[in-house]
C-alpha cells in the first residue's frame, strides 16, 4: 500500500530556500533544527522557516514534485510558496511546533527622579 509522503519548503530570513521530502514532516523539521541529524545545508545557512507544505499520495509522486520545484527558478519557487502560504507565515509556528516569534518590544528603562 502507497504511504503519502510530504514535500516541503524551508527558508531563513535571507530567502534561501532548502527543498525536501519526507513521510513525517514533524520529525523531518525537528531532525533539521538538531545539530546531528539535519542537513548540511540547514545548518550552514539556518534554514528553519516552513513555508511549503503539501501532501502526496506515493513517494514516487512526491519525488517528481520535489525535482520540479528544485528546477525552478528562484522567482517560480516563490510564487510557488506564495500560491499556498500568501503570507509567507512559518508553518510550524501555525502547527504548533515553535513558539512565534515575539512582536512585544522591550520597554524602555523607567524614568528616574533627581
Amino acid at each position: 500500500m502507497p504511504r503519502p509522503c510530504y514535500v516541503y519548503i524551508l527558508t531563513n530570513q535571507s530567502g534561501c530556500y532548502y527543498v525536501g521530502l519526507t513521510n513525517n514532516i514533524e520529525r523531518r523539521w525537528h531532525e533539521h533544527l538538531g545539530r546531528d541529524r539535519g542537513a548540511q545545508f540547514t545548518r550552514e545557512y539556518h534554514v528553519t522557516r516552513l513555508v511549503y507544505l503539501v501532501l502526496l499520495p506515493d513517494r514516487r509522486a512526491a519525488g517528481e514534485h520535489e525535482r520540479s520545484l528544485k528546477r525552478r527558478t528562484r522567482a517560480r519557487k516563490l510564487a510557488a510558496i506564495r500560491s499556498m502560504n500568501p503570507s509567507l507565515d512559518d508553518l510550524a509556528v501555525t502547527f504548533g511546533w515553535r513558539k512565534p516569534p515575539s512582536s512585544r518590544k522591550v520597554p524602555p528603562p523607567p524614568a528616574t527622579d533627581p
